[in-house]
């Protein structure tokens, strides 16, 4: 038991390393610690882990953006730099979780002008804020392949409740049951001012509409740890 324990631990140290502002540090997992992430919820992505349900984003085969409505043009964004996992069980039976760490200097709009000004002071603020993390809270399935997902949103140094609208399939758009990849779509709607940015609002809209496009493929374990 003691072993199969530090195992554990191994492989939460190794799965968390890979976020953004992570690896590489002094202190292994130091972007959360203090309490920015619940340990319960690292320990739903361990026993998933252990029980084959661990799927770990693809960032090369996904996409995280949002749209926003100004009175020049409609403002498309989206992030390079993702990481994170879900503890997903696909027929529903156990607890799921979906852990994912954005790197703000990622932001990409096709517009040097818009680009600069989004990661200035008055919106994403990226030298002082580098990351936004979602961590969710709970998922409500209303069929096998939709589901709501509540979770906390922290960006620009506020953390908010957010809710998406979840579509969560396999490659081919069915129920994702015994696959080794999934394929999960959110979209959900957020007012920037509710997270500091309220600059310039006589041009640009408060409500952000948010989207994920999102690949992960089925984490395995290179060794036995039971």
């Amino acid at each position: 038991m003691r072993f199969a324990r530090l195992c554990r631990l191994l492989l939460a140290a190794l799965l968390l390393a890979a976020l953004p502002g992570i690896a590489g540090g002094t202190q292994p997992c130091s972007a959360f610690r203090d309490g920015k992430v619940d340990p319960a919820r690292l320990d739903i992505m361990l026993a998933a882990a252990d029980d084959g349900r661990l799927y770990r984003i693809e960032p090369a085969m996904s996409e995280f953006g949002f749209t926003v409505t100004s009175s020049l043009r409609e403002v498309r964004g989206h992030f390079h730099e993702v990481q994170g996992g879900m503890a997903v069980d696909t027929l529903g039976f156990e607890q799921d979780q979906i852990l994912v760490a954005i790197r703000t200097k990622s932001l990409d709009t096709n517009c040097a002008f818009i680009e600069n000004m989004l990661r200035g002071v008055s919106f994403f603020d990226v030298e002082h804020y580098p990351e936004i993390l979602f961590v969710s809270t709970r998922f409500e399935w209303m069929t096998q392949t939709s589901a709501t997902l509540v979770g906390d949103l922290t960006m620009h140094g506020v953390t908010r409740p957010v809710t998406f609208d979840v579509r969560l399939t396999n490659v081919f758009g069915e129920h994702a049951e015994d696959t080794d990849t999934i394929i999960v779509k959110a979209t959900s709607s957020i007012r920037r001012s509710d997270f500091g940015m309220k600059a310039i609002p006589s041009v640009v809209d408060d409500e952000v509409r948010l989207g994920m496009n999102v690949q992960a493929r089925k984490y395995y374990a290179t060794a036995d740890i039971e």
